[in-house]
């Protein structure tokens, strides 16, 4: 009894150190990922850039949406939005509209 008692307890004690692999573990937003996003809108993250973009999260930058996958993405965002901006459409330069 004593074994499976243990067992248990270190088995919770993992899930809680890596969150058994729950992505909102990594991203509080609960998110709509993959929701219908504007056309031309960045599809991935310019944060965690291997992360696709949450259509509720973005933060408006000079007349263009920069969506992000997280909140925490988003917090970052609105600390440096030009470089966010740069990272999310790099095909667009200076060209923002």
């Amino acid at each position: 009894m004593k074994q499976v008692m243990a067992i248990t307890m270190l088995l919770a004690a993992v899930c809680l150190f890596i969150g058994c692999g729950s992505k909102d573990s990594e991203h509080p937003s609960g998110g709509k990922q993959g929701a219908a996003l504007p056309e031309g809108a960045n599809q991935m993250c310019p944060i965690l850039t291997n992360e696709k973009v949450d259509s509720s999260l973005y933060v408006e930058y000079e007349g263009k949406r920069i969506y992000v996958c997280c909140k925490k993405c988003l917090k970052r965002v609105k600390e440096d939005p030009a470089a966010a901006y740069a990272k999310a459409y790099p095909d667009q330069g200076d060209d923002r509209q």
